[in-house]
C-alpha cells in the first residue's frame, strides 16, 4: 500500500506533463496537494510539512541565484547586439553540425566539469538561442549534452557524495569511479549521435559520424583515464580535451569576411570572464578554501519523522557559499562585462535590463518552488525510500541505474540522489553478494542520466529560453532519450554482474 501511495505523485506529474501537456507549475502544484495528504496518511505532522516546504523554498533561492544572473548576462549581451556578432562568427564555420556539437555538447560538458548545478544549461541555452537556434532546440540540446559529465562534474560533487555515504576507502573509491566512468563514457559517445539526430535526423548522424566518434572517444578515454588519477578533475579535463579536438576539427568559411564593428571577443566577453573566474576559484587551493569557508549562509532544520522514515536534524541545510556559488561567478562576469562595455561606449539601459530580467525570473521561482517543495516532502515523508526498496524486488542490477535516475528526477541533483540511495544500493548489493562497487557505479550513472529529464532542470532550460509552459513538450522528447540510456546501463550492469 505504501508503494502505491508513494508512486502516485510521480504518476500525476508524468500524466499531466506528457499526457495532458500542462505546465510544470500546474502539474507540480496538483501533485504537491496530493503529496501533502499522502504524507499525513504516512504519519507526517504539521511541523514536518512546514520544514519540508522551508527546505524546498531555500533550495529554490539557491537555484534562482543561478537563473537571475544567467538571464542578466543574456540580456546584457543582447542589448549591445552581441548575439548577432556571435551568430555571424559561427556562420563562418563551414560545418553547422560540428558547430552545434561544440556549443551544445562539449562546451556545457566543460562547464559541468567546473560548476554544474544547472549552470551549463542556463549559460549554453541562451547562447544557442542567440546563435539562431529555436528556443526548443536551445533548451533540449544542453540538457542532453552535459548529462554524461555530471557525476564527476562540479569538481566531483556527486562522486564524493556517493563515496561519503558508503564510507569507501581510497582503493574502493577508484574502482567505483572506474565503473561509473565506463558507463558514462558510453553515454558520452551516444549523446553526440543524439544531438546529431536532433540537428538533421539520420542524415546528420551519418554526416557527423566520424566527428562524433573522434570527439566522443577522446572525451570518454580522458574520463576513464582521469578517474584513475583524480576523479574530481575527470569531467573538467574531458571537457578541455573535447574543446581542443573540436576546434582542431573546425574549418572556417573564408568566403565570409569579418564585418567592422564589435568583435566576437567583445560579444563573448562575459563567458570568457566566467570561465576564467571559475577556473581561478576552483583550481587555486587558497582561493578555493577561502571561497568555501567565508560568507556561507544556510538555515538549520529540526529532526522530523513519519511512521516509516526519520530525517535527522540539519545544522546548515544546502548552504549558499557566496564566493563559491555558480550564481556569484555569473553575476561577477556580468558586472565586469558591464563596466567594460560602458567604457567602450555601448549604450545600455540598466534599469530596463534589471526590470526585464527580474520579471522573467518570477515565473521560474514559482515553478521551481513547487517542484522542489514536492521533492522535499516526498523525501522527508519516506516516499522515495519506499520506491527505491520496492524496485529491488526483481532484477536488482537492471533497476540499479533507474533508482539513481529516480533520485535525480525527484530532487534535480545527482549528488542528492547518491546521498539518498548510494548507501542503500551499496548495502543491498553486498547482501545479495553482487559487486557493490559495480552497483554504485550504475547508481551514479543513472543519476547523471536523470538530469536529462529532471523537472527542475527542464524549468531552468525553459526559463532561460523564454518558453515556460512548454516543459511538457521538452520532457516528452528528453524522457525518451533518458529511458533508452538508462535501459542500456541496466543491461550492461546485468551482464557485468
Amino acid at each position: 500500500m505504501n508503494f502505491i501511495i508513494s508512486i502516485i505523485p510521480i504518476v500525476i506529474l508524468l500524466v499531466l506533463l506528457l499526457g495532458f501537456k500542462t505546465s510544470i507549475k500546474k502539474a507540480a502544484f496538483i501533485s504537491l496537494f496530493y503529496t501533502v495528504l499522502a504524507s499525513v496518511y504516512l504519519g507526517a505532522d504539521g511541523n514536518l510539512i512546514v520544514v519540508s516546504f522551508g527546505k524546498g523554498l531555500w533550495m529554490t533561492v539557491w537555484i534562482i541565484y543561478i537563473i537571475w544572473p544567467a538571464l542578466l548576462v543574456y540580456k546584457l549581451i543582447d542589448t549591445i547586439g552581441g548575439f548577432k556578432v556571435i551568430e555571424e562568427k559561427f556562420k563562418r564555420f563551414s560545418d553547422k553540425l560540428l558547430q552545434l556539437l561544440i556549443v551544445g555538447w562539449i562546451f556545457p560538458s566543460f562547464l559541468q566539469g567546473v560548476t554544474g548545478f544547472g549552470t551549463p544549461v542556463v549559460v549554453t541555452a541562451p547562447l544557442l538561442m542567440g546563435m539562431g537556434y529555436s528556443p526548443f532546440i536551445s533548451a533540449i540540446v544542453p540538457l542532453i549534452g552535459c548529462a554524461w559529465s555530471v557525476t564527476f562534474g562540479s569538481m566531483g560533487a556527486s562522486y564524493l557524495a556517493a563515496r561519503l555515504v558508503t564510507q569507501l576507502g581510497p582503493e574502493e573509491s577508484l574502482i567505483f569511479a572506474a565503473f561509473g566512468a565506463f558507463f558514462l563514457s558510453l553515454i558520452c559517445i551516444l549523446t553526440g549521435f543524439v544531438i546529431s539526430y536532433i540537428y538533421g535526423g539520420f542524415k546528420a548522424v551519418k554526416k557527423g559520424f566520424l566527428h562524433v566518434l573522434i570527439l566522443g572517444i577522446s572525451m570518454g578515454f580522458t574520463l576513464n583515464l582521469m578517474v584513475k588519477i583524480e576523479p574530481c578533475m575527470a569531467s573538467f579535463t574531458s571537457g578541455i580535451v573535447g574543446l581542443i579536438f573540436g576546434f582542431l576539427l573546425v574549418r572556417r568559411n573564408k568566403k565570409i569576411e569579418n564585418k567592422k564593428g564589435m568583435s566576437f571577443h567583445s560579444a563573448f566577453l562575459p563567458y570568457y570572464i566566467l570561465i576564467g573566474v571559475v577556473l581561478l576559484v576552483m583550481l587555486t587551493p587558497q582561493i578555493s578554501s577561502f571561497a568555501n569557508t567565508h560568507c556561507v549562509f544556510g538555515f538549520s532544520f529540526p529532526e522530523t519523522s513519519t511512521s516509516i522514515w526519520t530525517n535527522p536534524a540539519i545544522e546548515t541545510y544546502n548552504p549558499i557559499k557566496i564566493f563559491a556559488h555558480p550564481g556569484s561567478f555569473i553575476l561577477f562576469s556580468a558586472f565586469i562585462s558591464y563596466i567594460i562595455y560602458k567604457k567602450k561606449g555601448f549604450s545600455i539601459d540598466t534599469k530596463k535590463i534589471l526590470r526585464e530580467t527580474t520579471s522573467k525570473t518570477i515565473p521560474s521561482f514559482i515553478s521551481i518552488a513547487a517542484i522542489l517543495s514536492l521533492s522535499s516532502l516526498m523525501t522527508d515523508s519516506g516516499m522515495i525510500s519506499v520506491l527505491a526498496q520496492k524496485a529491488t524486488f526483481f532484477l536488482f542490477p537492471f533497476f540499479s541505474p533507474m533508482i539513481g535516475t529516480l533520485g535525480t528526477f525527484i530532487t534535480g541533483s545527482n549528488t542528492s540522489s547518491n546521498m539518498l540511495f548510494g548507501a542503500f544500493q551499496y548495502t543491498t548489493a553486498k547482501n545479495m553478494r553482487i559487486n557493490p562497487l559495480l552497483i554504485l557505479g550504475s547508481q551514479t550513472a543513472g543519476g547523471a542520466i536523470g538530469k536529462v529529464f529532471s523537472p527542475t532542470d527542464i524549468v531552468l532550460a525553459a526559463s532561460v529560453t523564454n518558453i515556460l509552459g512548454r516543459e511538457g513538450e521538452i520532457m516528452r522528447f528528453t524522457v525518451k532519450i533518458g529511458i533508452i540510456f538508462c535501459i542500456l546501463i541496466g543491461v550492461l550492469t546485468m551482464l557485468m554482474v
